[in-house]
């Protein structure tokens, strides 16, 4: 592990890193955005910043923008993308790491459009993964998790709001990423 991780130091040491390294981890709910971060914060040493974290966190803090994003967040909608976009950018100003993964945003071309406004200046982005998997198994994991957590019926309402129930075969995901 720790070869690893100095491979990625020596590799991003020949580049002048003054700004922060950010990736995007996209995909649905349940593909498995955050067993890949996981494996490659462990073995690479970037810091994982999900932004459906970040807004449940910021939901419980009670600050004026808490019940905004609970109810959009229960209703299945988006949050506003300068809400996502300052939080994620707290984080990372928060973090002692220059190197992000950022598990779910941006999420369509309104929120790059946001992030590119925010942050262009501020952070290189070196690429996007991209994670697919059917809606069939995404659904059958979130509700694993619903049971297996104690999500509660708001959670999976707003899953089979965005997803319908699962019939026939599997369907390719719905939302693509944005043209960065």
């Amino acid at each position: 592990r720790d070869q690893r991780k100095n491979a990625a130091a020596s590799y991003h040491s020949g580049f002048i890193m003054s700004k922060p390294t950010v990736v995007f981890v996209l995909g649905g709910p349940g593909c498995g955005k955050g067993t890949q971060c996981s494996y490659i914060v462990a073995n690479y040493g970037f810091v994982h910043l999900s932004a459906g974290e970040l807004l449940r966190a910021e939901m419980k803090s009670g600050s004026k923008h808490g019940a905004m994003i609970a109810e959009m967040i229960e209703a299945g909608k988006i949050v506003p993308s300068e809400v996502t976009v300052t939080l994620l950018q707290k984080a990372m100003e928060q973090s002692k790491s220059k190197r992000f993964l950022i598990d779910g945003f941006p999420r369509n071309a309104e929120n790059n459009d946001a992030w590119t406004k925010q942050m262009i200046e501020k952070v290189q982005l070196a690429f996007v993964l991209q994670l697919h998997c059917s809606e069939e198994t995404m659904l059958g994991r979130l509700m694993h998790r619903c049971a297996t957590r104690r999500l509660g019926t708001a959670k999976t309402r707003s899953w089979t709001t965005r997803f319908g129930k699962p019939r026939g075969k599997p369907r390719a995901h719905r939302a693509h990423p944005p043209q960065l």
